[in-house]
């Protein structure tokens, strides 16, 4: 029987296991819910949970937040509800929350009168509308991500 030469066993290493495959994409995802912590990512806030403090609100003061048996026979519909809620709340709610603020920022940043001549206005109206969806993109996207002003 022949082999292949170490060369074209080094070019071709075999395919990591499953197990492999499992624990690296775990410790990305811990990894990137550890920055998200750290660097204060906008579903952490409270605030910036709305359905899900929403829910938080009706049922406190309730027999299903008082007794233990209340939480465990409220378990059933309450983890996959919550779980919803956090997903629309990170996924649809913040996001939506986000476009104001961020058209503001737009506006404050390319649009806001500024004591400028004519002549520099026309000579910078191309190069402002050029610039206006960047801006907004990029600033609805890290207000939707993270953290600022405190919403």
């Amino acid at each position: 029987m022949r082999t292949a030469p170490a060369s074209a066993q080094i070019a071709n290493p075999p395919p990591p296991s499953s197990l492999a495959r499992v624990l690296t994409r775990l410790c990305l995802i811990l990894a990137l819910f550890g920055s998200c912590i750290s660097t204060g990512c906008a579903f952490m806030d409270r605030d910036n949970r709305r359905l899900l403090g929403f829910l938080d609100e009706q049922v406190q003061n309730t027999w299903v937040a008082d007794t233990n048996a209340g939480r465990i026979a409220a378990a059933p519909v309450a983890v996959p509800v919550g779980v919803v809620a956090f997903a629309l709340d990170v996924v649809v709610i913040q996001p939506v929350m986000s476009v104001r603020p961020a058209a503001v920022d737009t506006y404050d940043l390319l649009w806001k009168p500024r004591g400028m001549t004519a002549f520099r206005k026309a000579m910078l109206f191309v190069p402002v509308v050029v610039a206006t969806p960047i801006v907004f993109v990029s600033d609805w996207a890290f207000r939707s991500l993270f953290i600022v002003d405190g919403h």
